[in-house]
């Protein structure tokens, strides 16, 4: 009864490399080179955090603004191609009660009718 288990003390290994390197089988070549790039990124992250911080505050205005900037484009573009197409409808001797062709294509764009 004299025996102590022996505890291991290696540490236990990334998820990562245990999935891509171990179960997978991955070169160890590119293990090396992941844990280079990820070494370095971490020391450049650490020297510039100030440039760091803005950059991915710009990023993150620009992911939220697009969304904005893209509905706005195209309900200009349907307005755009409406007014085109009451005017040409107007040549051919349609007429609208509104005067105003803009007016009458934001409400077709919004959901209204040409009338």
């Amino acid at each position: 009864m004299g025996k102590k288990p022996t505890t291991n003390q290696q540490p236990r290994l990334p998820w990562w490399v245990e999935l891509f390197f171990v179960q997978i089988g991955l070169p160890d070549q590119l293990l090396r080179t992941l844990l280079k790039l990820k070494k370095s990124t971490q020391k450049c992250i650490k020297e510039n955090n100030q440039n760091v911080f803005y950059t991915l505050l710009f990023l993150m205005a620009m992911i939220y603004i697009n969304p904005i900037i893209k509905n706005s484009k195209l309900e200009n573009a349907c307005i755009k191609n409406t007014e085109i197409f009451i005017e040409n409808s107007l040549n051919k001797g349609i007429k609208y009660k509104l005067p105003e062709v803009s007016i009458v294509a934001h409400n077709f764009c919004n959901g209204g009718s040409l009338e």
